[in-house]
């Protein structure tokens, strides 16, 4: 699940330098990272009001690199992803069960049905391997899956529990992601490649956010959580638990993560966004803590 998504699904107030800032009426801003060019790495984006407004990188600029209407009801919610399989995110916005996309591989835009329920969670995802996303749903512990491949519909039981949080992504590196739910500082994942269930325990705190993302650029997701200015990774690598510490960007309430390969090497930086600005740490230059060397 985009860390990003919770807060807008679920009410949970995440938390975070910034250098980087776009100004905007912050209230009804979401933002969206996503590698919308294809050149590998991820672009700062934020979706208001209906309005996509991108900023490619490089350079920073507090000036979008490209403004797409696309959306704008209250209830949209923003969910940019790769559904066509040309390398790159497409616009798009789920509304009451329907999926509204525009490819950006031909512009053509496609309206599908899947999902909604008032407690529908949208988890779009790669979760045959083709390379496209898939459309999917969480409901109540069972998962929808609309896969591209063949256009079979998929429903499999995995969660349930009330203080479950769904965390989808590619834990075993078979580039299919695997479904995967949060609770209470256990990771319970069904393993696409074998279909095993596994149970990991990392986290637990009551304030703590499940993070998954590869930080250690192997392939794999790693399990790892944001507790109060430190991210806890379990790396997939080597199974080392290690810390990153980002506490010199404070902690607010409105604070949104999204960690993501930002700087084009492959690994997960740790990041997030509040009020109008986004603070990252990048991975290729650790010491950097905040700022970039392009």
């Amino acid at each position: 699940m985009s860390a990003w998504l919770l807060p807008l699904l679920g009410g949970i107030a995440l938390s975070g330098l910034s250098f980087f800032r776009i100004d905007s009426t912050l209230a009804s801003v979401i933002p969206v990272p996503a590698d919308y060019d294809g050149e590998g790495r991820v672009d700062t984006a934020i979706y208001q009001n209906g309005v996509w407004f991108l900023f490619i990188f490089p350079p920073f600029s507090s000036s979008p690199s490209m403004r797409i209407g696309w959306g704008g009801a209250p209830q949209d919610i923003p969910l940019p992803a790769d559904y066509d399989g040309d390398g790159k995110a497409d616009v798009a916005v789920y509304r009451d069960g329907i999926w509204f996309i525009i490819r950006s591989s031909d512009g053509e835009q496609t309206t599908v049905e899947w999902g909604g329920e008032p407690q529908d969670i949208p988890l779009p995802a790669d979760y045959d391997g083709d390379g496209k996303a898939d459309l999917a749903i969480y409901r109540d512990g069972v998962w929808f899956i609309l896969r591209s491949s063949d256009g079979e519909q998929v429903i499999v039981g995995w969660g349930g529990a009330l203080s479950d949080v769904p965390v989808p992504a590619d834990y075993d590196g078979d580039r299919k992601a695997d479904l995967a739910v949060y609770r209470d500082g256990t990771w319970f994942i069904m393993r696409s490649s074998d279909e095993a269930q596994v149970s990991l325990v990392l986290g637990g705190a009551a304030q703590d956010i499940p993070v998954p993302a590869d930080y250690d650029g192997d392939g794999k997701a790693d399990l790892a959580v944001y507790r109060d200015g430190n991210w806890f990774i379990r790396r997939s690598s080597d199974e080392a638990v290690t810390v990153q510490t980002t506490a010199g960007w404070g902690v607010g309430a409105q604070d949104v993560l999204l960690p993501a390969d930002y700087d084009g090497d492959g690994k997960a930086d740790p990041a997030l966004y509040r009020d109008g600005a986004w603070y990252i740490a990048p991975s290729s230059n650790p010491e950097c803590r905040g700022c970039w060397d392009y």
